[in-house]
């Protein structure tokens, strides 16, 4: 149910005004149900707002692979390796090019 799905994450982002995981979650709902261009917008909110949290990174990387940009993906796999906590597996950048896509 895409409209309750979506309400529910809303809900989750006021409550948690400061955690990107809603905006993550909203990413991979609309991509998943055909709203692409909300999508992307709404992964440049994500990489904006929170620059240091690495899965933002890897979740547009994976668009961008999508999309057949593959040097945006590099770049952006390159970003979420600079900025990945310690203890994280930091395989380079060209091994996320074949990471599933959202």
């Amino acid at each position: 149910d895409f409209p309750g799905a979506e309400d529910a994450i809303k809900r989750l982002q006021a409550l948690q005004p400061s955690n990107p995981d809603p905006v993550h979650l909203r990413v991979l709902l609309l991509y998943r149900n055909g709203r692409a261009e909300e999508g992307r917008r709404e992964i440049e909110r994500l990489v904006t707002e929170w620059p240091d949290w690495f899965a933002g990174w890897i979740l547009r990387g994976q668009v961008r692979r999508e999309a057949r940009d593959f040097e945006g993906a590099k770049q952006d796999f390159e970003k979420a390796l600079a900025v990945a906590p310690p203890g994280v597996e930091k395989p380079d950048s060209g091994a996320w090019l074949s990471l599933p896509a959202p």
